[in-house]
């Protein structure tokens, strides 16, 4: 008999397990076979296997058998990410010969987490090929018969994004609906609506039937089936990633602040070090310099010393030099003195003895003349003897001034050429401060 094993995966709530009660139809009355798993607690939460035929021919000499196995919910929140990787794990056992086809059930628009779940398939429970065995089954799509309205979602689910193109183009899209059919109640209206259901139960179990029946012939057996629990034991969920990463950093962070800490100790320790050679070099170079600063300025003393014992003996011996000069100045100033007061002593009796005897020969000249002048005009009278008399008189008398003037003169000149000598020589010696001890 042919085998077919149908895989189940989706997110709880998204209709999985009623596609599977839709598929077995138990009683041609699509009774309950697969529970939800709503109501129970993470611990009975478990995968689910069951099993029908399908006669391919109305003799029934061509039947296949189905292995439906119904996984856990996808994205239960009552239970962690790992949980429900351990659980899907486990039905390994049942698929240990392969399998055909994977329906992956999604009840209406694909969240992010349905997205990170079927990318699980291929990452943590199967591998790559996955894609090539699977089906993307969306339920609830009343316009399901119309393949217009299916191609339009197909390509809306496109366009969304980027990662839902990847699964789109990769992988199959059917639309099924499967409305309730164990509704209670009674009345014409409600057993039409139970009527309708079932004919549109029965359209999506056809439709997922022939697909099952022609397109999934091929047996999936990924080779790293026997190690699946093993991936999902060493599978970290994205939160785990980030706290592995963030504790990974951090431990980084504090490896490389105390390989920093290190260097800046080091460097610091190498700065202080150089820091104090630098100080002792400094000190060292400056003592140098202080030393040959202090010698040098020792030898400049010593020679600025020196001189000044030259210059000062040099000075003593012009002050010595200067006090006999000055001495021997004013000596010869006090001579010329003497020698001048002398000679203008004699010089003026000279002309003292030289007026009176001038005055004594114009008297006597005076005295010729008149002789002289009364024997030439004797013969005029009186009156003409005395006018004569008094103008030559006057003539004398103002020749005799001019030369007495001329002596006073000279006089006056003499009795100032002392004075003269005498200031001279002493504004020659004003600036020797032993000139007037000296004189003294």
């Amino acid at each position: 008999m042919n085998v077919r094993t149908v895989l189940l995966l989706g997110k709880t709530g998204g209709g999985k397990s009623t596609l599977a009660n839709v598929l077995m139809n138990r009683n041609n009355n699509f009774e309950e076979v697969f529970s939800e798993s709503a109501g129970m607690t993470s611990e009975t939460r478990q995968n689910q296997v069951e099993e029908f035929e399908v006669n391919l021919t109305e003799n029934g000499n061509q039947r296949i058998r189905f292995i439906i196995v119904d996984t856990v919910g996808l994205c239960d929140t009552r239970m962690t990410e790992q949980g429900v990787l351990h659980k899907i794990a486990e039905m390994s056992n049942q698929v240990g010969n392969g399998l055909n086809q994977i329906l992956f059930v999604t009840g209406g628009r694909f969240t992010r987490e349905e997205i990170k779940s079927y990318n699980l398939l291929s990452q943590i429970l199967f591998d790559y090929q996955v894609a090539n065995y699977t089906t993307i089954v969306h339920t609830h799509f009343p316009e399901f018969e119309d393949e217009e309205a299916c191609e339009r979602d197909r390509q809306t689910l496109r366009n969304e994004n980027r990662e839902l193109f990847e699964i789109i183009r990769n992988a199959r899209v059917m639309y099924v609906d499967n409305p309730p059919v164990n509704l209670s109640g009674s009345g014409t209206r409600l057993r039409r609506q139970i009527e309708l259901n079932k004919e549109i139960c029965e359209e999506s179990r056809r439709r997922l039937l022939a697909h099952l029946i022609n397109n999934c012939r091929e047996v999936y057996l990924p080779n790293n089936l026997a190690t699946l629990n093993e991936r999902v034991a060493n599978y970290q969920t994205e939160e785990e990633k980030m706290q592995a990463q963030v504790a990974e950093l951090q431990q980084r962070i504090a490896n490389q602040a105390a390989s920093h800490q290190a260097q800046i100790n080091a460097i610091q320790a190498r700065h202080q070090q150089d820091l104090k050679d630098l100080e002792d070099k400094m000190k060292k170079d400056l003592a140098n310099e202080l030393a040959e600063k202090e010698k040098r300025i020792k030898e400049i003393n010593d020679e600025a010393q020196k001189k000044m014992d030259k210059l000062q003996d040099k000075l003593d011996e012009a002050n010595k030099q200067s006090a006999n000069s000055a001495a021997s100045a004013a000596e010869a100033a006090r001579w010329e003195i003497v020698r001048s007061n002398a000679s203008t002593s004699s010089a003026l009796e000279k002309l003292e003895q030289e007026k009176e005897d001038s005055e004594k020969e114009q008297k006597k000249i005076l005295e010729l003349e008149k002789d002289n002048l009364n024997l030439r005009i004797f013969a005029y009278g009186q009156s003409v003897e005395h006018y004569t008399e008094k103008r030559v008189e006057k003539e004398l008398r103002d020749e005799y001034e001019k030369k007495l003037d001329k002596k006073d003169q000279k006089i006056e000149e003499l009795e100032q050429r002392p004075q003269v000598v005498q200031q001279g020589l002493l504004n020659v010696n004003l600036q020797n401060p032993n000139f007037y001890t000296k004189i003294g």
